[in-house]
């Protein structure tokens, strides 16, 4: 439980400063696309498509920085 809980404090706390630097835009956007990603898990675990969901991690860190030069040239 010691792992999990350090694992766990450490995404919360980068959540809490991102959450101050980010804009909302952004924030939304990383929320949309982990929204789509507990889409896939869920298609997977209901056995109906397998998405290999840890091959869209890297999308998380790149959804604020396509919507900022969205948002910066559109």
């Amino acid at each position: 439980a010691i792992p999990v809980g350090i694992y766990q404090t450490f995404w919360t706390l980068l959540g809490l400063i991102l959450g101050n630097v980010l804009s909302d835009y952004q924030v939304a956007a990383m929320t949309i696309c982990g929204g789509l990603m507990l889409v896939g898990i869920s298609l997977r675990l209901l056995r109906i498509r397998e998405i290999a969901v840890g091959n869209l991690l890297p999308a998380l860190a790149f959804a604020p920085v396509v919507t900022a030069l969205l948002h910066h040239y559109v």
